[in-house]
C-alpha cells in the first residue's frame, strides 16, 4: 500500500444470502511495527454497498467497506450524520470505512488481511458448505 491507496472490500451478507445464523467480516492492516483490526457484524454491512449499486434492491445480501487514509475516515465520519446505525441511509456510515495511517504507510511496509466468519444455517445448525458461499474480494485503487 501507498499513500493516498483505496481499497474496497466487497462481499456477501451470507446471513441474508444463505440463511446461517449471522456472518461477520474482518480486516486487519498489518505492519511490522503493529496491526489494527476491525470486525464489522452481517447487521452492520447492510447498507454499505448502496452507494456503489446503480439499483439497490440488492444492497441487504452485498456490503462494500472502504479502506483508505484515516484522514479521509475521519472526513467521512465528521460530515456523516449522527446515527452510526446501519439502519441509516446516510452512506457515509463511518462503520463503512476503515483508515490506516498514510504518513507511515510507504515507511513500513503493510499488508491486508481479509478473515470472514459464516456461522451455523438456522435450520441444519452446521456451517454451510464451500459451493454455497461467496469469497469476498479486496478492490485496491494506488494513487
Amino acid at each position: 500500500m501507498h499513500p493516498g491507496t483505496l481499497a474496497v472490500l466487497i462481499g456477501v451478507v451470507h446471513s441474508k444470502f444463505i440463511g446461517c445464523a449471522y456472518s461477520s467480516v474482518c480486516i486487519d492492516i498489518r505492519s511490522e511495527i503493529g496491526f489494527d483490526t476491525h470486525c464489522i457484524l452481517d447487521s452492520d454491512l447492510i447498507g454499505s454497498a448502496d452507494r456503489y449499486l446503480m439499483s439497490p434492491s440488492t444492497s441487504e445480501y452485498l456490503f462494500a467497506i472502504d479502506i483508505r487514509p484515516s484522514e479521509e475516515c475521519i472526513t467521512i465520519t465528521n460530515t456523516s450524520s449522527s446515527s452510526t446505525s446501519s439502519s441509516s441511509s446516510d452512506y457515509r456510515n463511518p462503520l463503512w470505512c476503515v483508515g490506516y495511517n498514510s504518513s507511515t504507510i510507504d515507511l513500513v511496509p503493510s499488508t491486508i488481511l481479509i478473515g470472514e466468519r459464516i456461522y451455523s444455517g438456522n435450520v441444519t445448525y452446521v456451517g454451510p458448505s464451500a459451493n454455497t458461499t461467496i469469497s469476498t474480494r479486496l478492490l485496491i485503487f494506488d494513487a
